[in-house]
């Protein structure tokens, strides 16, 4: 489904004028007529499923979900740490060691592939009315899909540089442009507030849910947004909000419930979870497993993707992250997860197997976003912050039986029944981007155990202003209308 392709690399303003006023693509050629090859393009509903094609793309780059997204997400927690062995590589080291700047690489191209994703998701949108072929349903899809990444991509961005949902009682602290349209020239757009841009993400996935055509989900769909994988997310977006109370006064926990089991209560639903043997070989390949919501497909083999961070090929250096002492520690030997790590012959260092390549090739491998695990460890969080304590051990023990783990105790308290719950996240989730997130939604230090000697980033406190990345400088140079995050001025 995808193919390897060159991104433009801008910041969001310049981005958004080279893309209206130069040669960046063939999108940008003109017809005859002086029509924009945007419009030309994006008016059959082939030219359509391509643009779709292409945000899937750009979201499967270096500098997005490829690698970069989920990789700084990790080098932020407590689930990864350097090898010591060689520092050398130190693609991350300034993010790693919460020492990044607004100058720091990563941290502007990241900024630059989310708003390239959204671009392209707002022209499919904006240009989707004036399709002149294709039928209802064919447009319906293309719109949900369009929907669905737009949704993702801001949400990202509101994790990445916004301080989290709950960092302010109403969400009033600020985050990022929230973009709907294809941007003129002349626009300089400023940061919206968090809670503006967590309703335009919810606003988008609920109108995603509605037009998806009703259709038999198969493995293959996981490979496109679709409904289950917008249910999920929403599942997810509401867990981050907690406490607050929505439009419909549900709380973000009652909605997390409510849409997490849309998905898991499903009965003409095929999703399920990996049998217990068939788990480790799941993350081997590029066949969607039966729990597998939404996964970004890859076609070849990438020197630069993920994979190669966590995992070697022929030579050990090439891989910077490693499982942590602190990680390692919460498997016992009877859980089949510890199946996931690879040990050294050579130097007895412990890799990740999550991302291990497929048809003996280290470097293709899918990259998995949504999963039924994490819906059910998301409904099982909310049931415990809702005093649901049978349900929440219910959905938790799912997760647990099939790693091989015993029920937990019946007898928890709710503080004990959560933390068992946070530890089965740290367990079943790692490497996949999500503990920083997890932290600072939760109002908790980083904490690195694993770290000798008294070094700044062993500990970092919450709130922080290194939670949240900088506006990269391109950026603030480029945008008069740009505001720095607290701490990076």
């Amino acid at each position: 489904m995808i193919n390897k392709q060159i991104y433009i690399e801008c910041p969001l303003l310049i981005f958004t004028i080279l893309m209206m006023t130069s040669a960046c693509s063939d999108f940008l050629n003109k017809d005859p007529y002086d029509r924009p090859a945007t419009e030309v393009e994006l008016s059959t509903i082939d030219g359509f499923t391509r643009a779709i094609n292409g945000t899937y793309d750009a979201m499967c780059g270096e500098r997005y979900y490829g690698k970069l997204f989920i990789a700084c997400s990790e080098y932020m927690g407590e689930d990864v740490m350097q090898k010591s062995t060689d520092l050398t590589n130190d693609t991350y080291g300034e993010v790693y060691r919460y020492n990044k700047g607004a100058e720091t690489d990563e941290i502007g191209r990241l900024w630059e592939y989310c708003y390239d994703v959204l671009l392209r998701a707002n022209n499919i949108l904006y240009y989707l009315p004036v399709c002149t072929d294709g039928t209802d349903e064919e447009q319906a899809e293309i719109k949900g899909q369009a929907l669905f990444v737009r949704a993702l991509a801001h949400f990202d961005l509101l994790r990445a540089y916004g301080q989290t949902f709950t960092y302010t009682e109403d969400a009033s602290h600020i985050g990022v442009p929230v973009v709907t349209r294809p941007l003129s020239v002349i626009e300089v757009p400023s940061r919206n507030t968090v809670i503006e841009g967590y309703k335009q993400v919810i606003t988008d996935l609920d109108s995603a849910i509605l037009i998806f055509p009703d259709e038999k989900f198969v493995s293959s769909d996981a490979k496109y947004g679709n409904r289950y994988a917008a249910m999920a997310l929403l599942s997810r977006v509401y867990m981050y909000t907690s406490e607050y109370k929505w439009d419909n006064d549900s709380t973000g926990w009652q909605n997390c419930i409510y849409w997490a089991s849309q998905v898991l209560n499903d009965a003409s639903s095929p999703l399920k979870l990996i049998a217990k043997d068939d788990y480790v070989e799941s993350w081997a390949t590029l066949e969607p497993s039966s729990e597998s919501i939404f996964e970004l497909a890859y076609t070849k083999a990438s020197t630069s993707n993920l994979g190669l961070l966590y995992y070697p090929s022929k030579d050990e250096s090439n891989s910077e992250a490693v499982p942590s002492y602190d990680l390692l520690q919460l498997y016992t030997p009877i859980d089949m997860r510890v199946d996931m790590f690879h040990i050294s012959s050579s130097s007895g260092q412990v890799y990740s197997k999550k991302y291990p390549g497929s048809d003996g090739q280290v470097g293709l491998d899918d990259i998995k976003i949504l999963r039924l695990s994490e819906v059910y460890l998301n409904r099982a969080e909310a049931y415990a912050q809702c005093n649901k304590l049978t349900e929440a051990m219910a959905d938790l023990n799912k997760i647990r039986n099939r790693a091989g783990l015993n029920d937990v105790e019946s007898s928890l308290s709710q503080e004990e029944l959560l933390e068992e719950i946070y530890t089965e996240r740290r367990r079943e989730l790692a490497f996949e981007g999500h503990r920083i997130w997890d932290i600072t939604r939760r109002h908790q230090d980083v904490v690195r155990n694993y770290i000798e000697g008294d070094m700044s980033y062993e500990t970092i406190t919450y709130p922080n202003s290194q939670f949240v990345f900088p506006i990269p400088q391109d950026e603030m140079d480029a945008n008069d209308n740009m505001v720095q995050n607290e701490g990076y001025e």
